[in-house]
């Protein structure tokens, strides 16, 4: 199911089940089967792991908090249900919310290097494209090489002039 939807675009995410209640017997008693659940879980985190793929840890959320288990010692209580819509909610902000665009105090004036174009400044977010990976730099319409609009045919720093 995992290469199934990352085949269509779709980001799977995988989820741990959440502690059971090994002395909660309404309306059945189930056992041993509350000593299963770690090693599942386990199973769980290698394949989330191994697909590269965000998991949801239910299981260490409920942090071995019983009373978020239901009565029957196996489905979550209604504070289990919302805790696991937290979580859910937390892991999918963490993966998917893009960082907001930077607010002009974080952005710094840079000189533009080889612009001769008096007072022509680029800008840029140092936290995300720090000036030794910009690009060559390119001359605004409005400015005068060697006495030639910038971006004019032949004038530098064009495609059919020389990169001055």
């Amino acid at each position: 199911m995992i290469r199934d939807a990352k085949s269509r675009n779709i980001r799977p995410y995988l989820a741990t089940i959440p502690p059971m209640n090994p002395a909660a017997c309404s309306p059945v008693c189930r056992g041993l089967a509350w000593s299963l659940v770690s090693g599942f879980n386990d199973n769980v985190r290698g394949l989330a792991a191994s697909e590269a793929v965000p998991l949801v840890d239910v299981y260490q959320g409920f942090a071995g908090n019983l009373a978020l288990v239901g009565p029957d010692g196996l489905h979550p209580s209604a504070d289990g249900y919302a805790k696991i819509a937290d979580l859910f909610l937390t892991t999918i902000k963490g993966t998917l919310e893009v960082p907001p665009a930077p607010n002009l105090s974080s952005l710094q004036r840079a000189p533009f290097a080889a612009d001769k174009c008096r007072g022509s400044y680029v800008w840029y977010a140092s936290r995300l494209e720090p000036p030794s990976r910009l690009a060559a730099p390119r001359l605004h319409s409005h400015c005068r090489v060697d006495g030639r609009r910038a971006g004019a045919r032949g004038a530098p720093g064009t495609a059919s002039g020389s990169s001055g």
